[in-house]
C-alpha cells in the first residue's frame, strides 16, 4: 500500500492536533486512524553514539490486527522535537500508547512527559511502578523478541505496508559466529551498508505483545446460560 505524507498542525486556539497532507514529510501516513481501534507507536530511538547514521523511527501499528499504519523516520532533531512528533501522532491515533526501547529514550521519556503525554508501555507491574515506559533491550531479550517477530511474519500476523522496513527486512540476515573457544553462535543483524532502524521498531513490537496476539489465538471466554 502507498502512504501520503503528511504534516503535524495544532490550533493555538482549540489545542486540536490535525494531520495535513504535504509534499516532503517524515512522517506517513498508509491507515488513517479508525474511531474505537487502539494503536500502539513503537519507538527506535537515535543513540548519542550513532547519531549521524541512525535514523529515529517511529511506527504505529493497529493492535486488532497488528497493521503498520503510519511511519516516521528522522535524523538530527532534538529529543524534544520527536517529542512534539511523538504526542502529536499519538493524540491523532486515538491516544496511542508510546513504547519507546527504555535503554536509550530517557531524554525523549522526559520530554513526552513534559507535555503532558502519559499514554505509555510498560513492560510489566514493576516498571509501571518506577515509571520506566517501554522495553528494555538486553543481548538475550533481543534474540526472544526477534524471534517472536519471525512468528508474526511466519504466520501472516503481521501487516506492513513500508518499503522501507520491507526492503530492511530483506537485507536483516542470519549470521553463524564463532566465540574464543571454537564455539558457534547465531546472530541476527543487517548486511554490510544496511541499517536496522526500521526492524528494531518491528522486534519491540513483538516484544510488547504475549504469546497469544503473536500466534493469532483468539481469547476464549465463558458464557452463562
Amino acid at each position: 500500500m502507498s502512504g501520503k505524507k503528511y504534516r503535524i498542525v495544532t490550533d493555538n486556539g482549540t489545542g486540536k492536533v490535525e494531520a495535513q497532507e504535504t509534499d516532503v514529510s517524515p512522517f506517513t501516513i498508509y491507515k488513517e486512524p479508525i474511531f474505537g481501534h487502539n494503536y500502539r507507536i513503537v519507538i527506535d530511538p537515535i543513540t548519542a553514539q550513532s547519531q549521524d547514521t541512525d535514523n529515529f523511527v517511529m511506527m504505529v501499528f493497529d493492535l486488532s490486527n497488528h497493521e503498520q499504519v503510519a511511519v516516521f523516520r528522522d535524523r538530527g532533531l532534538q529529543d524534544e522535537d520527536y517529542a512534539d512528533w511523538a504526542v502529536s501522532i499519538g493524540t491523532i491515533y486515538n491516544k496511542a500508547q508510546l513504547c519507546p526501547e527504555s535503554n536509550v529514550a530517557n531524554g525523549f521519556t522526559v520530554a513526552v512527559n513534559s507535555r503532558r503525554y502519559f499514554k505509555w508501555f510498560y513492560q510489566n507491574k514493576k516498571n509501571k511502578a518506577d515509571r520506566v515506559p517501554g522495553i528494555r533491550t538486553t543481548v538475550s531479550s533481543k534474540e526472544k523478541m526477534i524471534d517472536c517477530l519471525g512468528t508474526l511474519l511466519d504466520r501472516d500476523n503481521i501487516i506492513i505496508h513500508d518499503l522501507h522496513t520491507i526492503e530492511e527486512l530483506f537485507s536483516f540476515v542470519r549470521h553463524v559466529k564463532t566465540r574464543a573457544d571454537g564455539s558457534s553462535y547465531v546472530r541476527f543483524a543487517a548486511l554490510a551498508g544496511h541499517h536496522d532502524d526500521d526492524i528494531a521498531a518491528l522486534w519491540i513490537y513483538a516484544g510488547s505483545l504475549d504469546m497469544r496476539q503473536i500466534e493469532g489465538r483468539k481469547h476464549v471466554g465463558f458464557a452463562m446460560i
